[in-house]
């Protein structure tokens, strides 16, 4: 049996899905764990059952319940297939209460149908959650991320005297995201949402710098936003004439907070990581709470242990006295559970014996699914900077030449064009080739070999691993 876990964001997802993984492993029935980014891990599932001809037993974890899947989660239900979610960022729903974000991250009914649990942060998602699906469907479980940040917490790690700063904004993405030509067709608000992080983070940029003049002899570590990767020689010219700077990117955050004295940042994850990893972080709140009113519920808002600056941040290199977690910090992130074994004993590992007239359907599904996902295939092949509109214009006549293709894709939710989707980027308007093509998530090894050292302490299963250029493969010994 194989488990599958795609990530959206490699940086923020993909710890929390090793240790995951691990306990996955201890199953007797699972044989290897993959993980990858998303659209690199449902190419490996789709190859498995569509080229190789492998009819395994395959469980996806997936990183979003997005409503275009759904017509491509319904066909691999024909297989020996099973279907659970679990979303990183639906912690926005804490504090996010408007209904568009919640439509947008939550599955329509007949989705949600397919899904045979979502493993949620708390208690309130659930209840949110619950609009669109049967309880019975959700599980609080916390998050393994949570998790792992703990087990990292009571190890051992040097601390250096040092200032790692945390970019709250993806800066420079979103300056040019304002630039594009489509920018005059959206809506004032969305325009004006935008400006106001722009405005905030050159701010947060000004405060910084100033600290950095203010004190020499200290290191200032800057590490941008996860979404500003592609821009790192835009922030080393920000910071172009200071000496006791540093810019980097590369690695997990934790590994920065936690060998830093001090962390500064804005409100996002960045404090609640500081919190657990036993740091007093700084938050820059400049104007945001009076210019975004929505920000005064953020869930890294009102922490206690943490020190907000409307103007001027002030240092402090002291050592301070340990953090005791507040009741309302370990309501909201289930802190208290021991999240990564709850998900894996919620997964039913049973499946029924092959029918013979789902095997005769699976051979028939192989042979129409064939000609769109070589056609697919060789478009993953190219250099993603040579991949264009005129890729999937090509990919349409396809399906639109071919008599049998064009029926099913109508009578079968676009089926055809949701793998596209799913697969490759096409909207070319909105973010760069080199995002949308998930350049800035691929798996490096020895980003998570500390953290390797530190689950072995820990006593978690031992495994193999096997690095292929998409993703981690997890093997038992």
């Amino acid at each position: 049996m194989i488990v599958f876990l795609p990530y959206e964001n490699y940086h923020r997802d993909f710890l929390g899905r090793l240790l995951l993984a691990h306990e996955i492993l201890k199953q007797k029935k699972v044989n290897s764990v993959h993980i990858g980014w998303h659209k690199d891990i449902f190419w490996k599932l789709f190859e498995n059952y569509f080229i190789k001809r492998k009819n395994y037993q395959s469980i996806l974890i997936d990183s979003n319940s997005f409503n275009y899947k759904y017509p491509i989660i319904k066909f691999l239900n024909f297989f020996q297939f099973k279907y659970y979610v679990l979303d990183e960022e639906e912690i926005g729903l804490i504090f996010l209460k408007k209904k568009k974000f919640v439509t947008f991250r939550s599955p329509n009914r007949k989705f949600s149908n397919l899904i045979q649990n979502r493993f949620v942060f708390n208690s309130k998602i659930k209840k949110i959650y619950s609009k669109f699906s049967l309880k019975e469907n959700i599980v609080v479980s916390g998050n393994p991320r949570i998790e792992l940040y703990k087990k990292i917490s009571n190890s051992h790690i040097a601390r250096k005297s040092r200032v790692c700063v945390m970019m709250p904004i993806p800066y420079f993405r979103l300056k040019n995201f304002l630039s594009l030509k489509n920018e005059k067709s959206r809506p004032d608000r969305v325009k004006k949402k935008i400006k106001i992080k722009i405005d905030y983070l050159k701010k947060f940029v000004q405060n910084i710098n100033l600290l950095i003049k203010k004190n020499k002899n200290i290191e200032f570590l800057i590490r941008p936003h996860p979404s500003d990767i592609e821009y790192i020689s835009k922030y080393k010219k920000i910071f172009c004439n200071s000496k006791n700077v540093l810019i980097r990117q590369k690695g997990f955050a934790f590994n920065e907070i936690v060998k830093s004295k001090e962390l500064i940042c804005g409100l996002d994850f960045a404090p609640i990581e500081g919190i657990l990893l036993n740091k007093h972080p700084k938050v820059f709140l400049g104007g945001i709470l009076s210019d975004d009113k929505s920000f005064r519920d953020h869930f890294s808002y009102n922490i206690k242990g943490i020190k907000y600056f409307k103007n001027r941040i002030n240092l402090n290199l002291k050592t301070k006295s340990k953090i005791e977690l507040q009741s309302e910090l370990i309501k909201n992130f289930s802190i208290n559970l021991k999240s990564s074994e709850i998900i894996s004993n919620s997964i039913n590992y049973n499946f029924k014996k092959k029918n013979i007239i789902k095997n005769i359907f699976f051979n028939f599904l192989i042979f129409l699914f064939m000609k769109p996902l070589k056609f697919l295939k060789q478009i993953r092949k190219k250099p993603y900077n040579k991949v264009t509109i005129k890729d999937y214009k090509n990919y349409c006549k396809l399906l639109e030449n071919n008599f049998f293709l064009r029926v099913i894709n109508k009578f079968y939710d676009k089926v055809f064009y949701s793998l596209y989707k799913t697969f490759l980027f096409y909207k070319f308007d909105e973010h760069s080739a080199y995002r949308m093509s998930g350049q800035q998530q691929k798996i490096i090894l020895k980003d998570f070999k500390q953290v390797l050292n530190i689950l072995d302490k820990n006593k978690v299963y031992k495994f193999n691993i096997n690095k292929t250029k998409t993703n981690l493969t997890l093997t038992k010994n």
